[in-house]
């Protein structure tokens, strides 16, 4: 089962900000949630952690299955004044330094940053702490909220190896809320969007976002890569298949060119 919510609304008096959500996460999945601004992103993923209770339906997680959280800003899941004790909090044998020097590895980092306070940290450096701390106590499900905001291109890279990683080696379930549809169309499995405060569509991911027509009824922009197969397509009269590599593309095209 994993993680999944059953018919799930949430409204403040007369204000709906959720309607009659029904999704389910595939274990050992990534999936995108996805909308234009005001779409319900926001709360869905604090259902989805825990923060926030339904005034209508169920939230149903697999009996022993951890949620960890990853916040888009960064400064709200910091407590201690040095890196090193943030990444002992979550930790129940505080004194093990291997776990901290490899989830500080992981996401990119060297123990150089141990005795920095996390606060002054730049907000890319900022995520990748947040996301060590979170991977240290071992979730089996992940949920990073808005992940790309203040990294880099490399940076971004690196963060898709992670998931990757994390997904293909130790089978985590990993839920990403975020509005960067390029980034998310390059690797999830799944994706599901918002609209309107509904569910609207979800599905494989390129069967979801190379509908064009359906992501601008719903304010979303086509991926890039996305938009390029299809003008390529028409303009040259092909039928390339939909990739989320710039590299296999190409290699569609010279195949094709011979």
């Amino acid at each position: 089962m994993g993680l999944r919510l059953e018919n799930v609304t949430i409204a403040y008096g007369n204000n709906i900000v959720l309607k009659d959500i029904d999704l389910a996460f595939k274990i050992g999945k990534v999936n995108a949630i996805i909308g234009a601004t005001g779409s319900g992103k926001t709360t869905l993923m604090a259902v989805l952690a825990m923060f926030q209770s339904p005034t209508k339906g169920k939230v149903l997680i697999e009996e022993d299955k951890k949620i960890g959280f990853v916040f888009e800003f960064p400064d709200k899941q910091f407590f201690c004044r040095t890196v090193k004790e943030e990444l002992k909090y979550g930790l129940k044998e505080k004194t093990n330094q291997k776990k901290i020097n490899d989830g500080l590895k992981m996401v990119g980092l060297d123990d150089s940053y141990l005795e920095r306070n996390p606060f002054h940290l730049s907000n890319g450096e900022k995520r990748k702490v947040a996301l060590a701390a979170v991977l240290i106590a071992n979730p089996d499900i992940l949920i990073l909220d808005e992940p790309t905001v203040g990294l880099d291109r490399n940076s971004k890279n690196h963060l898709i190896r992670v998931i990757k990683i994390l997904k293909q080696k130790f089978n985590k379930t990993i839920i990403i809320v975020s509005q960067d549809i390029d980034f998310v169309y390059s690797f999830v499995d799944q994706v599901f969007i918002l609209h309107n405060k509904k569910l609207v569509q979800y599905g494989d991911k390129i069967a979801v976002l190379s509908d064009s027509n359906q992501l601008k009824k719903y304010q979303l922009t086509p991926p890039k890569i996305v938009e390029l197969t299809q003008k390529i397509n028409a303009s040259k009269n092909l039928k390339l298949n939909y990739r989320d590599d710039i590299n296999d593309l190409l290699k569609d095209m010279y195949r094709h060119a011979k």
